[in-house]
């Protein structure tokens, strides 16, 4: 089938912020260990994630005394942070778990496997001002070590996911526990206040909402209308509402759809309480939910290994640009979870990674690198079709044009797109770069299909997987004098980005 795409450079833009290059990187201790860091260390060098969510991980901080006096051990997260700021990425810090030494119930341990056989304590602190000035702490060293000027462009936000098991009991976000909601605006009210007490340029938000609609209303209704705990004024600090994604683990498809009916429920009781206009964090989003079950678990799993994905994160990237330029939505960043990356123990396993065992880049990871080159400068683009799409951008350098042909319903196949893009007030000579992510290029795992799924990897073999699972690209140059035309083939869930300079 063919497709015409029109475009003139010339046309007016409109800015719409890079919200799609950023991860929560999980485990967030794996930044010490030598796999942990070379996919820091791949991302950093391919520029494919601008920003990064990480645990604070008290637990590893902080001890008390005989006396009573708090104790800090910076040892850990310094390395951790160091690492992250010297390959020069921006933070999310999520402020959790809770010390023991501080904690209420200690027997009040996740019911996950943690990294490192550790136990994660997710009570409620026995005294809310000895937590108070855990996080006032924190933060005076984050400052005194990278500076005000670093830190300030970070944001912080208070626990995660705690109207799920996370926090205070095993209830899960189905279920609405009253006296989880009482002790958590307490923990962010504490948190709040200790934070902002020593820099108050600080960015401070919650509550990381997994999706129960009655904690989260009890949330914004006391930052609406309740006094601090913590100080007993009215004046709590609530910059930025955030928020998580997922579809549910089923036979059902995702569809990035949901994502943006998921948005705007959480807007909707935003608006409730006037709290519409606070900007919106997405700080785990995933095409599905449980980041540590695998495909033999799960079967529908293996979309995460396939360029299902990577097509779906190109609608989603178009799909959300649509909704800031046209309805106004302040969404300053989505995370890409990343999750049971620590617990591989094969290739192309389902989990939701960027990449395999043996360090092959998934569609998705290739898509993160290759949408990274993108620009902010968005034109608004007519594509007469269902399952093709668009996003058009000015660069500092030029322009970075994305298009992909995707449907979410696994079960339907639909035909394979010839998309002829005409481009208008086009001048010069241009270098035009094409990256290509189908299942003939930038896909391991098809190359693995395509090898029989050997069960035993050896040295030729890693070498065909390694060749297939990286970026293709392909490089071309055009005099233009005012158009030019580009053939572009789109089979089912590819996706293209011609980057011109």
């Amino acid at each position: 089938m063919n497709l015409n795409i029109n475009l003139d450079l010339k046309s007016e833009t409109k800015f719409v912020n890079n919200f799609f290059s950023h991860v929560h990187f999980h485990p967030t201790d794996a930044i010490e260990d030598d796999w942990g860091r070379k996919i820091i260390d791949r991302m950093a060098s391919d520029k494919s994630v601008k920003r990064i969510r990480i645990y604070t991980m008290f637990e590893d901080i902080v001890t008390i005394s005989e006396n009573g006096e708090l104790l800090y051990d910076y040892t850990l997260t310094d390395y951790r942070i160091d690492y992250l700021v010297k390959n020069g990425f921006e933070l999310l810090i999520c402020f959790n778990f809770m010390p023991f030494c501080i904690a209420k119930d200690k027997t009040a341990i996740s019911h996950l496997e943690r990294y490192k056989d550790k136990k994660i304590c997710f009570s409620a602190p026995k005294d809310y001002k000895l937590w108070q000035e855990i996080c006032a702490h924190y933060t005076k060293h984050l400052i005194e070590r990278y500076g005000k000027n670093q830190v300030t462009k970070w944001y912080f936000h208070c626990w995660n996911e705690p109207d799920h098991h996370y926090w205070m009991n095993n209830v899960p976000c189905t279920e609405f526990n009253l006296e989880k909601a009482e002790e958590y605006v307490k923990l962010y009210d504490y948190f709040a206040t200790g934070v902002t007490s020593v820099c108050p340029e600080i960015l401070v938000g919650g509550p990381a909402a997994a999706g129960q609609e009655e904690f989260l209303e009890y949330f914004l209704s006391h930052i609406a209308n309740d006094l601090n705990f913590a100080t007993g004024k009215k004046d709590i600090r609530f910059d930025f509402f955030s928020m998580h994604t997922y579809e549910t683990l089923s036979d059902t498809n995702p569809a990035v759809t949901a994502k943006i009916g998921t948005v705007y429920k959480f807007l909707k009781q935003l608006k409730k309480y006037s709290l519409e206009n606070k900007p919106i964090v997405m700080d785990e989003w995933g095409a599905m939910v449980n980041g540590f079950v695998n495909f033999k678990q799960k079967p529908i799993l293996e979309l995460r290994e396939k360029t299902y994905l990577s097509a779906y994160y190109a609608k989603f990237i178009d799909l959300f640009s649509k909704e800031i330029t046209e309805n106004n939505l302040d969404l300053r960043f989505c995370m890409f979870c990343l999750a049971g990356q620590h617990t591989s123990t094969y290739d192309f396993d389902g989990y939701r990674s960027f990449f395999t065992l043996n360090g092959y880049a998934k569609p998705i990871y290739n898509a993160y690198t290759m949408c990274a080159k993108l620009g902010e400068e968005q034109y608004t683009v007519d594509v007469n079709d269902k399952t093709v799409g668009c996003v058009a951008t000015k660069t500092d350098k030029g322009y970075a044009i994305l298009l992909y042909n995707f449907e979410d319903d696994t079960a339907l196949t639909i035909p394979t797109k010839q998309v002829k893009l005409s481009l208008a007030n086009i001048f010069g000579e241009k270098r035009i770069c094409t990256y290509i992510i189908d299942t003939a290029h930038s896909s391991g795992y098809d190359e693995f299909i395509r090898l029989g799924k050997p069960e035993v990897i050896d040295a030729a073999t890693h070498e065909k997987l390694v060749n297939a699972s990286a970026l293709f690209s392909k490089k071309q140059t055009y005099e233009c004098s005012g158009n030019l035309e580009l053939e572009i083939t789109l089979e089912q869930n590819a996706s293209v980005l011609i980057e011109i300079e």
